[in-house]
């Protein structure tokens, strides 16, 4: 309605224009009948004033459309969580950092743009993606990288389900900030069968991200990793001697880990005088390392045997490895990869790494 003002008051504007340089003309060609006096005390003041009246009916109108759609947008904010938090406008796309919890409430018209992260929408009528061209179910995941629009006659809130996330508004919205304790990871979300391990290891300081705003739950996890985090969970001792291990520099950043883990027991080596600190560890390693820091740190009962003969890969496990494994399935700190399967000399991702941590935690 706003806008529909716009060419009418431009129409008047030049008419008012055309009618003034016709007047100018004349009175500058001499005609008696017009005065510059007239034009600028009579002439102006009457077009000026004729302007404005026909204009004041039409500002009340557009005022009031404003006001009814200002109205409907609140309407449907309130049904899409309602709250006592002031409507807010964004003209376009800004990028905005986000954490778990937060919610987005928009109504019929606005965009929502997920930059990074994870979110999930629930609506009462149609949310499009406007990027795939699809629509998409109340309750549905959203992908990063993807614009939304709100149907017609619909409330949508949008829930932020990572960790962290970086998202855009464009119309109406209303937030309601999260009230959570968060992690700065965008590939971290409620929901992820890791999220309550990682959430522990991140926050007792077991595990750092490997970006600033990156976890990284699915990249292996490497020997001196493994050895830096039971390090870190022993209290981070003072390391006296150096590393035994040929492949262990004095200023890596597993060097006193190593070096208290050998003293300790927790870790023997490749039996080759090397350590293979940058080698992921497999399954069968990770399980050895944790038996012994149980036993020979943490002090926990680890006579508790599982039974691994359910698993068709059995006799894959390594002898050194038998008991170590038998121990950790027994305490459920790991699980097969499937019902029938150990994958003793598979690798160990930074995720699954976190997770058996927290089991272990919770035997304590």
């Amino acid at each position: 309605m706003i806008k529909r003002l716009y060419p009418f008051a431009a129409a008047l504007g030049l008419t008012a224009l055309g009618a003034v340089a016709a007047l100018a003309a004349a009175a500058s060609s001499g005609d008696p009948l017009i005065s510059l006096s007239y034009l600028q005390n009579t002439f102006l003041p009457s077009l000026t004033q004729q302007a404005e009246q026909r204009l004041d009916p039409l500002d009340e109108t557009a005022q009031a459309a404003q006001d009814l759609l200002d109205e409907k947008a609140q309407g449907y904010l309130a049904q899409a969580g309602g709250g006592d938090s002031a409507l807010s406008y964004s003209a376009g796309f800004s990028d905005t950092s986000c954490r778990r919890g937060d919610e987005y409430a928009l109504p019929a018209g606005s965009g929502f743009l997920l930059r990074a992260g994870s979110a999930k929408v629930t609506h009462d009528g149609a949310v499009v993606d406007v990027t795939a061209g699809t629509s998409v179910a109340s309750g549905g995941a959203l992908t990063a990288g993807h614009r939304y629009l709100v149907g017609e006659d619909t409330a949508a809130l949008f829930y932020i389900s990572s960790e962290a996330a970086v998202a855009g508004v464009e119309g109406s919205y209303l937030l309601t900030p999260s009230t959570y304790d968060t992690m700065p990871f965008l590939d971290v979300a409620e929901g992820d069968w890791f999220h309550a391990a990682v959430t522990y290891a991140y926050g007792n300081g077991l595990f750092s991200g490997t970006a600033a705003d990156t976890f990284s739950p699915n990249m292996n996890i490497t020997r001196g990793m493994v050895v830096t985090v039971l390090y870190q969970l022993a209290g981070r001792p003072a390391v006296s001697d150096g590393s035994a291990f040929s492949d262990v520099a004095a200023d890596a950043y597993y060097a006193a880990p190593v070096s208290w883990a050998t003293a300790n027991g927790v870790v023997a080596g490749m039996g080759d005088g090397t350590f293979a600190p940058n080698s992921n560890i497999t399954r069968e390693q990770l399980a050895c390392m944790l038996y012994s820091f149980a036993r020979n740190i943490a002090g926990l009962d680890v006579s508790l045997q599982g039974d691994l003969s359910r698993y068709t890969d059995r006799d894959s496990v390594s002898s050194y490895a038998a008991q170590a494994l038998s121990w950790a399935v027994g305490a459920g700190v790991i699980t097969g990869t499937d019902a029938a399967l150990l994958s003793p000399q598979g690798t160990a991702t930074r995720a699954q790494a976190a997770a058996m941590l927290f089991v272990m935690d919770s035997l304590s």
